[in-house]
């Protein structure tokens, strides 16, 4: 199993004992989204993919899971409104430029979500993903990190809590 997706049944398995019925997963796909749903099997999933990106909207659709709702959205230009127990962004912020999105806005944007957790995975090499500013963003809004942890899996992966 690729290490990321290891972290990420670790974070929610630590998030379990809480009370977290309404998920958002940015930048959805299938791993992120089959984890989520098996570690919060009563929690609505809103899970948000960029639009036309059929590299995941068909995946996603081919789970047909009750427990999700695929929104298809750019965060960059559409701000999400709704509150979340938890958002997660599984291998979201390497990909900003892919869409036309710089880091820092849909950083910005990510962390304007209203949520009390928020998971952070991404790949420490990208050269696309500054985990410095992740940091510092994190200090400035007063948000706690709980967990920051590196993985090998041919890469460093990093995952970050508040």
């Amino acid at each position: 199993m690729k290490a990321h997706i290891t972290i990420l049944k670790d974070l929610l398995q630590n998030l379990s004992t809480h009370n977290i019925s309404h998920i958002l997963d940015t930048g959805s796909g299938r791993a992120s989204l089959s984890t989520i749903i098996s570690s919060f099997p009563k929690a609505s999933v809103d899970a948000i993919v960029y639009p036309g990106d059929e590299r995941k909207l068909s995946t996603i659709r081919d789970m047909r899971s009750d427990q999700v709702m695929v929104v298809e959205q750019d965060i960059c230009e559409t701000p999400v409104t709704a509150h979340y127990d938890l958002v997660v962004a599984h291998l979201l912020l390497g990909e900003a430029s892919k869409f036309g999105n710089a880091f820092q806005d849909l950083l910005q944007n990510l962390f304007s979500i209203q949520s009390r957790y928020y998971i952070i995975i991404d790949y420490l090499e990208d050269p696309k993903v500054d985990a410095d500013a992740i940091r510092t963003y994190c200090e400035a809004a007063n948000l706690k990190i709980q967990e920051y942890v590196c993985a090998e899996n041919r890469s460093e992966e990093r995952r970050v809590g508040k």
